[in-house]
């Protein structure tokens, strides 16, 4: 699938975001590949706790990024 000519993905939002392996695995393909991202922002799930969205937020700053002006944010 692709986007019509000038159309891009420059916000990316996932909501109750669990950090499984499968969710862990996507993250950081679109974070890869996402040359034209802007933001991503992670919204982790109420009942994660502390250390949870510590350990989440870790993980995935570390990942590589298609675009080098993405910014990675955790609501």
């Amino acid at each position: 699938m692709s986007l019509p000519k000038g159309l891009s993905l420059e916000t990316f939002k996932w909501e109750l975001y669990e950090g499984t392996q499968k969710q862990k695995e996507v993250a950081k393909f679109i974070l890869k590949h996402g040359v034209r991202l802007k933001k991503v922002i992670v919204s982790p799930k109420p009942s994660s706790s502390l250390l949870e969205k510590h350990e989440m937020l870790k993980e995935l700053s570390s990942a590589p990024r298609g675009s080098s002006t993405c910014k990675l944010l955790f609501d």
